[in-house]
């Protein structure tokens, strides 16, 4: 069994594993959402965000996936 990534959560300066995909509901909003392919069996959403959370909001700081595309 594969795990699953985990998102980053950045808070305090302190890193942690964040078990929700905040991006996802993000996305979903949207008409055209960009598409992203699987990277590995770890992570079948295509990406992975790191967050951090500065004067009490949520910010996506980095984010590394595959676009369905272009794969890149």
């Amino acid at each position: 069994m594969t795990a699953l990534r985990m998102e980053v959560l950045i808070y305090e300066e302190e890193r942690h594993s964040l078990g929700y995909d905040p991006l996802y509901s993000y996305l979903k909003s949207h008409k055209n959402p960009p598409e992203f392919t699987f990277i590995d069996t770890g992570c079948w959403r295509g990406y992975s965000g790191t967050w951090e959370i500065w004067e009490s909001k949520l910010f996506l700081v980095e984010l590394y996936g595959l676009d369905k595309d272009d794969n890149d």
